[in-house]
């Protein structure tokens, strides 16, 4: 998802399939399964569900972003010359 974000308006064809690929895979996500939990009546186990789906969802959108700053951060350290101090 985070993909479909970073591109959408230079390449809208790309959130349309990170979407796509995202309701196919069939995984949770903490939004639609409020709704399913809340229509389907509440229960401890399900509210214990939307919990670990929250947290992987939070894992999940903070992951891809964080591993790019990390590459960049590398990348931008590793080109600039070491300077010593006299």
């Amino acid at each position: 998802m985070y993909i479909a974000v970073a591109h959408y308006e230079t390449k809208p064809w790309v959130t349309v399939m990170c979407v796509a690929g995202f309701i196919l895979s069939g995984t949770n996500h903490c939004v639609a399964d409020m709704f399913y939990l809340f229509m389907g009546g509440f229960s401890w186990l399900g509210l214990l569900a939307l919990g670990c789906t929250t947290v992987g969802n939070i894992i999940g959108c903070n992951l891809i972003p964080l591993l790019l700053r990390l590459h960049q951060w590398f990348l931008l350290h590793k080109t600039q010359p070491k300077t010593r101090s006299r």
